[in-house]
């Protein structure tokens, strides 16, 4: 993947994510309490270590500079590792089988794949 066309993937990724919470806040009251409160815990872990840390890469990714694959690498191993714990409390609290279950394992496949994706280009050494 370019460098360009990743940068652009993790804009849209970042965005998804504040869209996510936007959302979240807007309808969190349909939803079990046992997602609400899970999901709380995710807020500012969201935002601050993989909305902010994809939109940082992007930037260095789009000028070029010399840590901006250190930076894929990080951002990549944040979403994949939050994505793991979703994964995680959706199969412990059978999330999957419920009438969002399709939604769940969606973003969820997508973080960890997105995650890899990030990584894997962060540790490239083209």
């Amino acid at each position: 993947m370019s460098a360009r066309r990743l940068a652009l993937s993790q804009r849209i990724a970042a965005g998804i994510v504040v869209a996510f919470w936007i959302s979240f806040l807007g309808d969190y009251k349909q939803l079990p309490p046992a997602i609400v409160d899970f999901e709380w815990n995710f807020v500012a872990p969201d935002l601050l270590w993989i909305a902010a840390p994809l939109l940082f890469a992007s930037r260095l990714l789009v000028t070029g500079h010399r840590k901006a694959r250190i930076a894929c690498a990080i951002a990549g191993g944040a979403l994949f590792y939050l994505g793991f714990l979703d994964v995680m409390y959706n199969i412990l609290h059978g999330q999957y089988w419920t009438d969002r279950g399709y939604l769940d394992a969606t973003v969820n496949l997508a973080c960890l794949a997105f995650g890899v994706v990030n990584m894997r280009y962060g540790w490239g050494d083209e």
